[in-house]
């Protein structure tokens, strides 16, 4: 692992300190750009690494629960030893860990930064307008993540901390990716009479209330089939929608939660067996939760996915909800609003299409870019509409092959037309509010004028596609009192690609 060599004797923190500031430079490389999240453990930063052409990072600073002589002495030593076995992962569906220092009473770890969201947001994305997770989405997901576990486990490793929050939809692998790691949390939790003792018992208080079982809650011990159970209330929540509390008897303590979902394969069978309270009693490695899947016949092949338009429909906003654009340049078509009934019923087909080939490549994440595109661009014509998804994959195979499986159906080519017959909203009126750009505002921030933030959409668009002001509104509102520099550092760090990235600073550079 990469270390800062160490001048002075190690400072140990202080559980109050502030966080640190937008444009501190620590570790001697990594210049903070924004808070991203922070908790009973410290404190995760978007940074970039000046020493590596200012590629974006997360940094997480810890500090330890127990604040005393000796103990706090090894809770350091722990953290460096923990820190470099998280170094020695190498899995693309886990974060790359770069580095760990200590500065300044702060301990620190350098991870690298996944672009995408948690499945935490896509799943409040889809209850918002009326949909939860497919029974073949989850299938295609457990076999992923158990894949991952089966990964971390081999090398004695346990995650610790599985739920939506801490599981994300990469937008450039199309595989789900565990983040947050309960490992170095751990170690900061540990209780001075278990770090006195001669042998330090591998237990951890960390984890979360309705996802983590009850051995780990209860007693602090956490085994492989722990993080099994925690996946297995993880599944149930994206298939049903709903929190682990209101799908457990709050009397006998028995998960209930078959009767919000019907499923067309023997999935229930392996979602039980992962959730039984005794360690014992579950499966206890991942590749027997895959053996047992196989044995009953369960893939993503084989279950029967929902017919295009069985789902519940995803509706885009109406204009008055969400003041969508009209695109003024590059590759995407206009074309003239639709409003038959017939027209707009294969429209929703075609779009439903479009998602479900689009999940086979990018997963989940299809979901948000494909609503985005709608909302962004209700004038787009469906060729136009196909080429904005094809765009965003970056396998120029899978790019080849997921235009080949989309068909434009013959009674959408005959004329312009457009995918605004899709939005239940009335296409006869007036057009003004979409000819408007979207509305982002920051109350109380005079140094962000509306142009200022308009120019920083276009050129992110230009970078990043529809999905831009989706992320421009994210920075906007993680700080209301964010500069002209701050932002555009900000919405550089989402554009995966660094050499579009140093485009988009230099031409926003002088604006604002």
């Amino acid at each position: 692992m990469e270390q800062q060599q160490q001048t002075q004797p190690v400072e140990f923190p202080q559980p109050k300190q502030r966080g640190i500031a937008a444009g501190t430079l620590i570790g001697g490389r990594y210049r903070v750009q924004r808070l991203l999240g922070q908790g009973g453990f410290g404190r995760s930063y978007l940074a970039i690494d000046t020493q590596r052409f200012d590629e974006s990072c997360v940094v997480k600073e810890f500090v330890p629960l127990n604040q005393s002589g000796q103990v706090l002495q090894k809770a350091v030593n722990l953290f460096k030893k923990e820190a470099k076995t998280l170094y020695q992962i190498n899995h693309p569906q886990i974060p790359k860990f770069l580095a760990g220092f200590t500065q300044s009473q702060r301990l620190f770890i350098v991870q690298e930064l996944i672009n995408g969201v948690t499945y935490a947001q896509l799943l409040r994305q889809r209850q918002q307008q009326g949909q939860r997770f497919s029974e073949t989405e989850i299938i295609q997901w457990l076999q992923q993540l158990l894949s991952v576990l089966e990964y971390l486990h081999s090398l004695n490793l346990i995650h610790r901390d599985i739920s939506p929050d801490n599981i994300m939809a990469a937008r450039d692998r199309g595989l789900p990716v565990l983040i947050d790691f309960g490992l170095v949390k751990d170690v900061l939790s540990r209780s001075p009479e278990a770090e006195e003792t001669a042998t330090i018992r591998r237990t951890s208080m960390v984890g979360k209330f309705g996802y983590s079982p009850p051995e780990q809650l209860r007693m602090g011990h956490c085994y492989p089939c722990s993080d099994l159970y925690a996946l297995g209330v993880t599944a149930i929540v994206l298939l049903t929608g709903r929190p682990p509390n209101a799908l457990i008897n709050a009397e006998s303590l028995q998960w209930q939660w078959q009767s919000y979902v019907t499923l067309k394969t023997p999935l229930n069978q392996i979602l039980d067996k992962l959730l039984i309270p005794q360690p014992r009693e579950r499966f206890q490695t991942a590749r027997e939760v895959l053996d047992a899947m196989q044995r009953l016949g369960i893939s993503t092949a084989d279950s029967v996915p929902l017919p295009a338009g069985a789902a519940l429909p995803i509706q885009p906003p109406s204009a008055s909800e969400r003041g969508s654009t009209r695109p003024t340049g590059g590759s995407i078509d206009s074309g003239v609003p639709i409003s038959t009934s017939g027209r707009s019923q294969t429209l929703s087909a075609f779009i439903e299409q479009c998602r479900q080939e689009l999940a086979r490549c990018v997963g989940p994440i299809a979901h948000v870019l494909i609503d985005d595109i709608l909302v962004n661009y209700p004038y787009i014509t469906p060729q136009g509409f196909i080429e904005t998804l094809t765009s965003h994959l970056s396998d120029s195979e899978q790019a080849i092959a997921f235009k080949q499986r989309i068909k434009v159906p013959l009674e959408l080519t005959s004329e312009n037309l457009s995918l605004t017959a899709f939005s239940s909203r009335d296409t006869s009126g007036s057009q003004d509010a979409d000819s408007q750009p979207p509305s982002v505002t920051t109350p109380g921030n005079p140094e962000l004028s509306a142009t200022f933030i308009d120019d920083c959409r276009q050129e992110l668009i230009r970078c990043v596609g529809p999905i831009a002001n989706v992320l421009l509104k994210n920075a906007l509102k993680s700080n209301s009192q964010i500069d002209p520099r701050t932002l555009i550092e900000t919405l550089a760090a989402t554009i995966p690609d660094p050499k579009k990235a140093t485009e988009f600073r230099q031409r926003l550079k002088g604006k604002g």
